[in-house]
């Protein structure tokens, strides 16, 4: 069975509220509404809302941090060679795009600042502190934790309107149940509250993969223009690329 359509059941438990509130209805199916479906029904359909706009805001972020990792790449160069001529002993990651991932990224990032501020005082230590690494490395390091913070709302959401449609689902059943017996199972109402599936059980609504947009185009690194795709921490990436993995794509922790 593949992931549950919980856009296509939010519609239908719409159509449940319509039925229950079409003038002349009859008691025993509004009864039912009341009692048993409405109130589940409202917490599930806020929850698929709320996930809704987690989505729609991580999809604005995803890109964020990638083209803040691509502008940085070259001044985190730069910086780590004159460190390594000014204090050779400093012990300092590659390149941002040999990182493995965002984490990896981000604590080279701040390995880097906490190595400038190791030399505070002295005069090469402190131009590079406050010039164009010190102001880009900043931007990065907040952009980078914001778009993290994003992903675990999205997936907190997600979890919220799991949890709600078990509920929601046995509740609609019992609804269902009371629509046909009350109208038969060829009544207007009946037929557009019906979740028919494979086998025509009442199982569950059909599964199917809810679309969550077109992901960002694959572009070379080479320009600070060019947005690569967007990669989750966890997963190892090209090297010629910077971005976030999406949720989906990460392992199970352990």
């Amino acid at each position: 069975m593949g992931s549950i359509d919980y856009s296509r059941f939010s519609r239908v438990l719409e159509r449940c509220e319509e039925v229950a509130s079409e003038p002349g209805m009859k008691m025993s199916v509004v009864r039912v509404y009341e009692g048993a479906l409405r109130e589940a029904a409202t917490a599930f359909l806020a929850a698929h809302e709320a996930v809704k706009k987690s989505e729609a805001s991580y999809r604005r972020e995803q890109r964020e941090p990638a083209g803040a990792l691509l502008t940085l790449d070259r001044p985190y160069r730069e910086v780590r060679a004159r460190v390594l001529a000014f204090a050779p002993e400093s012990v300092l990651p590659d390149s941002l795009r040999v990182q493995q991932s965002d984490m990896e990224r981000l604590d080279a990032i701040e390995k880097m600042i906490d190595t400038l501020d190791d030399h505070a005082g002295e005069t090469w230590a402190d131009e590079l502190a406050q010039g164009t690494f010190g102001q880009l490395a900043a931007r990065t390091v907040k952009v980078l934790n914001e778009a993290s913070s994003t992903d675990w709302r999205l997936a907190a959401a997600q979890e919220a309107r799991a949890a709600g449609y078990g509920p929601a689902f046995e509740r609609y059943l019992r609804f269902k149940r009371a629509v046909r017996e009350a109208l038969g199972p060829k009544s207007r109402q009946f037929q557009r509250i019906h979740l028919r599936t494979p086998n025509s059980a009442d199982t569950g609504p059909e599964t199917q993969p809810e679309p969550r947009g077109e992901p960002p185009p694959s572009l070379p690194l080479g320009s600070v223009e060019a947005i690569p795709p967007t990669e989750r921490v966890g997963r190892a990436a090209p090297p010629a690329q910077f971005g976030i993995l999406k949720r989906s794509e990460v392992p199970p922790p352990g």
